[in-house]
């Protein structure tokens, strides 16, 4: 069993952004935002509709979110998160994407 790390498409320096993804033959909406008042970064999951948001989490560099229990319908080892690709990176800044950090999804894959 090995874990394969997708990137998510976010373009630097927006606070606030919006994409639709499918994994695993389920489609959702993600959208992440920044806060300019706590200063943390922010990722929402919701129905592809946009009708009923699922879960609100607080993203911190390095720390996965399982999906299972999140995502209707889904109930694999999925997980998302921030992950940090500089040694000086800054989280509490609206420029968190400009390279210091990425948004990944990941999955346990069986060869």
């Amino acid at each position: 069993m090995d874990e394969q790390f997708y990137s998510l498409p976010l373009v630097a320096s927006v606070p606030d952004q919006d994409m639709t993804i499918g994994f695993d033959g389920n489609f959702f909406s993600v959208r992440v935002f920044f806060s300019t008042t706590t200063h943390l970064w922010w990722l929402e999951l919701s129905s592809v509709d946009m009708a009923v948001t699922l879960s609100q989490i607080v993203l911190r560099p390095n720390v996965m979110h399982g999906l299972s229990g999140k995502v209707p319908g889904y109930a694999g080892s999925a997980s998302i998160g921030m992950v940090t690709r500089r040694s000086s990176a800054i989280y509490g800044s609206i420029d968190a994407f400009a390279g210091d950090f990425g948004l990944f999804i990941a999955d346990t894959v069986t060869v």
